[in-house]
């Protein structure tokens, strides 16, 4: 998990304002879990992260500072916004209230909220966004191209681009329906305060998109229509480098959530190719055991490459063309190198 700094302040007066009793060493606060009611829990001051050393292996108990505060009464969204900062909840016309996920940050509160496709919002891309054919999107199209996107392939998947903040937007479709869209940097994404005169580091991408529907759709779901397989990639750029073989969708996150793996059934695949992370051995098993009714598949990378996004289109295809079947009983230690 990616990781951003916050100020050390602010994690402690969220602590102090939620009324936890806390102590500190050079680099954490230690708090009774409200889980487990150990002295096991630890803030990390420099990220705002935390973990219960006890419930984290029972109850997946970790994850940002306003997950742990609400478990503690104080306001999720309050919590966030004043640790994150103002971008942290938006709102779209109509009132929809758009939940701004971070990658650096915890989003296990999607696991508590089931939306069901009737009851989804579609929403409309904001003016600002432009097509990547149109003159001011230059930047995000070549971007695209110098990270082995094939020229075939940008227009595709209606990726757009956002000139004010210079990020490419992966759009988040599902039956032809627009419901959220990532956001990707294609700079480095450092500005400089204008208060404090201190560079910031900005989030490499963030996802944004009605509170729950992450969790119970993937981002490219279209590329499902028609075809008799899916291939589970963490992120977009995994997913547009299986562009070749189709099926390819991108679930935005290492942990894939039930929501997400039956609107994947519902379309009618037969096969699944994972294609998750190198590192993500443990939940590619779990995906296996729920999915074993399926054909199951192995795609992973080339060695001496860090994930599919690494590789050309046409190097993951000859992988996805050679990938290994496998059952959901396998120990997946091929993902761990």
């Amino acid at each position: 998990m990616r990781t951003q700094k916050v100020d050390p302040q602010v994690v402690q007066e969220l602590l102090d304002e939620s009324g936890a009793k806390y102590s500190r060493n050079a680099n954490s606060f230690i708090l009774h879990c409200p889980k487990c009611s150990k002295e096991k829990l630890y803030v990390y001051r420099d990220n705002g992260y935390f973990t219960c050393f006890v419930c984290a292996e029972t109850e997946n108990f970790k994850g940002s500072l306003p997950y742990l505060l609400r478990e503690l009464g104080l306001d999720y969204n309050y919590a966030k916004t004043k640790l994150y900062g103002g971008v942290a909840v938006a709102k779209e016309g109509g009132g929809l209230e758009l939940d701004i996920r971070f990658p650096w940050a915890d989003n296990s509160d999607d696991n508590d909220v089931i939306v069901k496709e009737e009851e989804r919002v579609p929403v409309t891309f904001p003016p600002e966004f432009i097509p990547l054919d149109h003159p001011e999107a230059k930047v995000g199209a070549l971007y695209l191209l110098k990270r082995g996107v094939p020229p075939e392939a940008l227009f595709e998947y209606g990726i757009m681009y956002d000139p004010q903040r210079k990020t490419v937007v992966f759009p988040l479709f599902e039956n032809g329906k627009l419901y959220g869209w990532q956001s990707r940097r294609t700079d480095n994404g450092k500005i400089r305060d204008a208060q404090t005169g201190n560079e910031i580091t900005l989030p490499k991408a963030i996802t944004t998109a009605a509170r729950g529907v992450v969790a119970n759709t993937v981002m490219f779901h279209d590329r499902l229509i028609g075809s008799d397989h899916a291939i589970i990639c963490e992120g977009p750029m995994d997913a547009i480098k299986c562009h070749l073989a189709g099926g390819n969708v991108a679930t935005l996150g290492k942990a894939v959530k039930d929501g997400q793996l039956e609107a994947i059934r519902r379309t009618g695949i037969r096969k699944i190719y994972l294609a998750l992370d190198p590192d993500a051995g443990v939940e590619a098993q779990k995906i296996a055991k729920k999915l074993w009714d399926l054909e199951l598949y192995l795609l992973h990378p080339l060695p001496g490459y860090k994930d599919l996004g690494d590789m050309t289109v046409e190097q993951v295809y000859g992988q996805f063309l050679r990938a290994p079947r496998i059952d959901g009983t396998t120990i997946l230690l091929k993902l761990e190198f």
